[in-house]
């Protein structure tokens, strides 16, 4: 594994809450308008985790502790008044940003990157690198600390669909251990995704056609080296591919880009982002990131 070298995975939770914000000396109404009400959202919470892959299981972090953390953090506030019902806002209004704030100071703790009273950290080398809370489709608060850097130029992505099963089994780890580690996806005969792999190219647009890359090219690239191998196959097969790695979403990445960066321009691949269910999504921005 080179130097450097991150994947980025985020697990999405949503809950419900109410709240009603305020503002000194009576403003509340002119300041917020119909916030200033008691209403409520179905809040989305993306947080978004940072670190190499561990050679032994293939994971950046285990996604069950990342769920188990979020459905805690939920508990929280799921059906709850803001205002009413928890102590963070007794002194500030819950606003998205507030709100944020607050949920990035619970998780923050847990990462040996942020640690918080000589705490050692729940998740290794992997760092919390951007959370999202989304109030409504128009309204997110965010804090990023280990985001990846922005594409040199312009970007474009083309979304591809591919169908696969696959096992989660470490050779070097007892049966037990691998059960603990993967849990269902440890089955012998194994599950599967309806995968979307995002690729984005960044670069100048070429000034006669107005593409980074001809999005014919892209899509015969990606048909050839990705979807003609894995669509509607068992990664543990691929041998070529998965012989040394185990095929979690993560390596599968790492794996996606090695056959796609060489068929491109040096430089040209900004990113891959792989949607493996509607909760978790992966991204790799290549080794050397």
């Amino acid at each position: 594994m080179k130097g450097g070298e991150k994947v980025w995975l985020t697990r999405r939770a949503e809950f419900s809450a109410a709240h009603y914000l305020t503002a000194p000396g009576g403003r509340a109404d002119a300041i917020h308008g119909e916030e200033a009400r008691r209403h409520g959202h179905n809040y989305l919470i993306e947080l978004t985790v940072a670190g190499p892959v561990d050679a032994a299981t293939g994971m950046v972090v285990n996604m069950s502790e990342i769920k188990r953390g979020i459905a805690a953090f939920s508990d929280l506030f799921d059906h709850k008044s803001l205002n009413d019902d928890t102590a963070f806002f007794a002194d500030a209004p819950p606003t998205v940003e507030a709100f944020a704030s607050v949920a990035w100071g619970l998780f923050a703790p847990l990462f040996a990157s942020r640690p918080v009273s000589g705490q050692a950290g729940r998740f290794g080398a992997a760092r919390l690198a951007r959370l999202r809370l989304w109030e409504d489709e128009r309204t997110m608060g965010e804090i990023e600390d280990d985001a990846p850097p922005a594409p040199r130029g312009a970007a474009l992505t083309r979304v591809y669909r591919f169908s696969a099963s696959h096992r989660l089994n470490a050779p070097g780890l007892s049966e037990a251990e691998n059960e603990r580690i993967y849990g269902r996806c440890n089955n012998p005969r194994g599950h599967g995704h309806d995968y979307a792999l995002e690729v984005t190219v960044q670069g100048t647009p070429d000034p006669g056609t107005g593409r980074i890359v001809p999005v014919g090219t892209l899509d015969d690239i990606v048909s050839r080296q990705i979807l003609g191998r894995f669509d509607r196959r068992d990664l543990n097969d691929d041998m070529d591919a998965f012989g040394a790695v185990i095929p979690t979403a993560e390596n599968i990445l790492r794996v996606c880009w090695g056959l796609i960066a060489p068929s491109l321009p040096a430089g040209t691949l900004y990113r891959l982002r792989l949607v493996e269910t509607r909760d978790n999504y992966f991204e790799y921005y290549g080794p050397e990131i």
